[in-house]
């Protein structure tokens, strides 16, 4: 399969360096240090040139066990009330009256308590003011909550012996994360759950954020690539979010904000055709809206990966990249639809601007929407094909062996073939003539690899190619253009032209990983400043 990645320059112009997979070689190797095969393949022309070549093998894909963690930790409903003083209980409940009746929404104050937590400084560091500082940052710029006077706290959260400290009452804090780390075999990287309820409006007010050594001891931390830190940040998010309330074990404690009671299961959860759905309005509006399936009534779960995966992720095959599905994903992403479920909780107001744009599944109809593998639609492939990413973030397989999606092939991207960031594979290819950086993108081309990357220029708006200062213009999705650079003569193929514009976010540097792209602006998350973000306080 020959393609080739692209990039955007400026804000409305976008340069393609073609990669084609004609006659030269490159070489990849993942995060990890694996070995990788590596091809000689038959190029077109006698003008021999050795890049290095090779297909990596594709990552261990970490898979979330929530469901076997929260088995393990004990809700309590509510808070331990014998132990809080009546005076206080009464003061917390007028005074979260008080503000549902006036609307008091504010900032979602999250404390971390690592008082249990056990691990080299270096892991200790990276976990604490790299993964859980972005992580919290990102929840506390995108949740408004009913704010707490003060929470009592004693007994255990999951493995942790709440510390004295607590049991007094702490004031400032709408929910406490006990961060802990283990050693595992298992393929997890984090896990986390709830562990008490505030005892007026039943929203999480404690949980056990749980970080697997296995990985970090294997961890050259000096040569962590952007994109595995970012991934790591996404799914510290994703654990974090089923303490606020993505979680099955929570499902039977959302309340109607208006009233202050419980909805009932039945009003959040309906189970048809061997799985269960969400049909709160919100997410089925959501569902409507982005599929465009007008008659769809539910929001599918994910029904695959076993007790610890399933009925508390979205279902893979409709949702894609989006974060909250049941393992990692390359560029995955937190999307109005969990944002929507979240404020469906009753316990949270959402800033909207910290979802992030979304297109897996865009206008593509009921079928996929419902949980169906549909053949022919960008999302899906054959096995054994090679490509883009459904989105062009990156080089991509056809992956038909995750466990989430029967079998159904997709495009996932190999996890150092990001278009936008530093990698083994990307600093090869930029050797090269070719290009990563946070515009980078995937593109279709039969330029011979031996020229390696050449610079296209295209304006999003007037679909216009430029190679070596002459302009081409994509009329059409699908349009094979004829190209020349040098004495090569190629053809360069079109994308659809709607879909890969609507894939452009152009913000500077990614926003450090720690800010939300819409557009070409970066909405910081809290503690961090910046038009790129890169300013940490």
């Amino acid at each position: 399969m020959i393609f080739l990645s692209t990039l955007i320059k400026v804000a409305s112009v976008t340069t393609i360096l073609l990669l084609a997979g004609g006659s030269t070689y490159y070489y990849m190797q993942n995060d990890n240090n694996s070995k990788v095969e590596t091809k000689n393949l038959k190029g077109h022309h006698n003008h021999s040139t050795h890049f290095l070549h090779g297909k990596m093998d594709e990552e261990e894909v970490h898979i979330c066990n929530h469901g076997h963690f929260i088995k393990d930790i004990e809700i309590e409903e509510p808070e331990r009330t014998a132990e809080i003083p009546l005076e206080a209980r009464l003061s917390h409940e007028q005074m979260l009256i008080k503000n549902h009746k006036q609307g008091n929404w504010d900032t979602i104050r999250i404390k971390t308590d690592y008082s249990s937590f056990q691990a080299s400084q270096q892991q200790a560091d990276f976990i604490e003011n790299k993964l859980v500082k972005a992580a919290t940052g990102f929840l506390k710029a995108a949740i408004k909550v009913y704010p707490s006077s003060k929470l009592f706290l004693s007994g255990q959260c999951g493995t942790v012996t709440i510390p004295s400290s607590f049991k007094n009452g702490i004031t400032g804090v709408d929910l406490v994360l006990f961060v802990t780390a283990s050693t595992s075999q298992d393929t997890w990287v984090a896990r986390a759950g709830a562990c008490r309820l505030d005892p007026t409006t039943l929203r999480p007010t404690a949980g056990s954020l749980e970080f697997n050594l296995k990985y970090f001891n294997q961890l050259d931390f000096s040569k962590l690539s952007e994109g595995k830190w970012f991934k790591w940040i996404q799914t510290t998010i994703h654990e974090v979010t089923h303490v606020l309330g993505f979680s099955s074990g929570l499902f039977p404690y959302y309340i109607d904000p208006n009233t202050m009671q419980k909805l009932g299961v039945n009003q959040i959860v309906k189970t048809q055709g061997g799985r269960d759905w969400i049909i709160l309005p919100k997410v089925v509006n959501a569902v409507k809206s982005h599929f465009g399936c007008l008659s769809a009534w539910g929001a599918p779960l994910e029904n695959n990966g076993g007790q610890g995966t399933a009925g508390s992720h979205w279902e893979r095959t409709t949702f894609g990249n989006e974060a909250m599905t049941g393992s990692e994903f390359p560029d995955s992403v937190f999307t109005l639809f969990t944002f929507n479920l979240l404020e469906s909780t009753g316990w949270y107001n959402m800033d909207h601007k910290q979802s992030e744009p979304f297109n897996w599944g865009k206008d593509e109809g009921c079928p996929i929407a419902q949980g169906q593998c549909v053949q022919g639609l960008r999302e899906f492939c054959t096995a054994g094909s090679e490509g883009c990413s459904s989105d062009f973030t990156g080089i991509a397989s056809c992956s038909s062996n995750d466990v989430l999606t029967d079998g159904c092939g997709y495009w996932r991207a190999y996890g150092n073939s990001d278009c936008r960031y530093n990698s083994d594979f990307t600093s090869q290819l930029a050797q090269y003539g070719g290009y990563y950086g946070n515009d980078g993108k995937c593109f279709y081309t039969t330029l011979p690899t031996k020229v390696g990357f050449q610079g296209i220029s295209v304006k999003t708006m007037q679909q216009q190619s430029r190679i070596s200062n002459k302009s081409y213009q994509c009329v059409t999705s699908g349009q094979v253009i004829n190209v020349k650079y040098s004495y090569y003569s190629a053809t360069v193929t079109c994308p659809d032209v709607k879909h890969f514009c609507n894939t452009q976010r152009v913000c500077p540097n990614a926003c450090s990983g720690v800010g939300t792209c819409r557009g070409t602006t970066c909405y910081c998350w809290s503690g961090y400043s910046g038009a790129d973000c890169s300013v940490s306080y």
